[in-house]
């Protein structure tokens, strides 16, 4: 189970998980199985020690480009937004929605074309909580963000101070 579905209180439910780029899992699986079939091509030619520090090679480029993907997740819940990075150990970062003050993108001409980029959101008292690069459509990433602080903003309750005029002691 994640980070972030543990750590859901009471009335609160995820409202979009964000995603990582499918380009990074199809180039990571992609080296790693052209890496396997240079080393079956070594290995057939009888240089079994090339054949398995490719294999090894090919096994730690896989797990060097996935660690991004497998390490991290970023949510938007009916309060929160919250990154969570980490496999052994755990770093988290959250913001609560009533204290976001602006959500920015970050896309590059590339990043525009393939939908990928950085989210960075930052928060009252200069708090900034900058999500992965990445991050496939970071513009729809957005859109739910500003409609979880839409909906949360009108929820929220309303709280009416009224002044009471001074009260007068009367000396005796």
């Amino acid at each position: 189970m994640s980070y972030i579905d543990e750590s859901l209180a009471d009335q609160e439910t995820v409202l979009y998980r964000a995603r990582f780029h499918p380009l990074i899992a199809v180039s990571g699986w992609s080296m790693f199985a052209l890496l396997v079939a240079l080393a079956g091509y070594l290995w057939l030619n009888e240089h079994t020690v090339a054949a398995v520090a490719t294999v090894l090679a090919g096994a730690a480029l896989l797990v060097t480009i996935m660690y991004p993907v497998w390490s991290q997740e970023v949510a938007i819940t009916n309060r929160r937004i919250a990154k969570s990075r980490g496999i052994v150990s755990r770093a988290t970062e959250e913001l609560q929605l009533d204290a976001i003050e602006e959500i920015r993108v970050e896309q590059t001409f590339f990043g525009r074309l393939l939908k990928y980029g950085r989210v960075v959101v930052t928060g009252k008292g200069e708090r900034v909580v900058s999500l992965p690069l990445l991050l496939y459509d970071p513009v729809g990433l957005r859109q739910a963000l500003q409609n979880a602080i839409t909906a949360a903003a009108a929820v929220a309750p309303t709280v009416v101070v009224t002044a009471e005029p001074p009260r007068r002691v009367l000396a005796s």
